[in-house]
Formats: C-alpha cells, structure tokens, sequence
C-alpha cells in the first residue's frame, strides 16, 4: 500500500501521519494526570490541542499577555 496516496485526504491534504504524530503527543500529556474523566476529557482535549498548535512557541508568554494584557520583550 503506498501510504503517499492511498492515507491522505483527497479534500484537505491532510496526512494520516498528522493525526498520529497528534494523538501520540496527546497521550503523552494525558498521561501526566493518570486518568481524566469523561466529563472533562473535552476540555483537556481542547488544552493539548492548543498546545500541540503553538508547541513551537513560548506558551507561557501567551498565558501572561492574555492573562495580564502586557508582556514584556
């Protein structure tokens, strides 16, 4: 099977490799907290979610300067 063609969605170019490499570091953060309920699950989703998007960035400027409205360079 060539994986090029036959895992990559025709409508938005995106490759399975994405939603592994993803998934991977989703457990490995959810691993962290040893359990998290069906309840919440979403909202802990929605964190590493945002995280694996800015994981090249400094996520903890962002808090501040959404946080406290101002941070320094």
């Amino acid at each position: 099977m060539n994986h090029a063609k036959a895992l990559v969605s025709r409508r938005t170019k995106n490759h399975i490799n994405g939603i592994e490499g993803f998934w991977s570091y989703a457990k490995h953060i959810l691993y962290q907290y040893r359990g998290v309920s069906k309840y919440h699950f979403p909202l802990y989703l929605k964190e590493v979610e945002y995280r694996f998007n800015h994981r090249q960035e400094n996520v903890f400027k962002q808090f501040l300067k959404i946080y406290f409205g101002y941070v320094s360079p």
